[in-house]
């Protein structure tokens, strides 16, 4: 299933490219964004919860590469494509 427009919410979406954005350039982040998502009805718990959940997914990349873990040969690898 893809990403996109034909299967999520315009909330949804906004809340993905927020996390994508949260994980690669946090500093980026604007208040403008921030306003946008409340917009569209985020509150201030939310955003907290959505940072932290990208907080620790982070933090479990930096361990699995580091360690150079692998999951088990028969588990086929999920492949999500870029959010636009």
């Amino acid at each position: 299933m893809r990403l996109d427009k034909d299967f999520l919410s315009p909330l949804e979406i906004a809340i993905l490219k927020f996390s994508q954005k949260a994980a690669r350039a946090a500093h980026r982040i604007t208040d403008m964004e921030i306003n946008q998502l409340k917009e569209l009805g985020l509150t201030d718990e939310d955003l907290v919860v959505i940072l932290g959940t990208v907080a620790l997914a982070s933090a479990n990349y930096i361990i699995i590469d580091s360690l150079d873990l692998r999951p088990p040969p028969w588990i086929e690898p999920i492949v999500l494509e870029e959010m636009e």
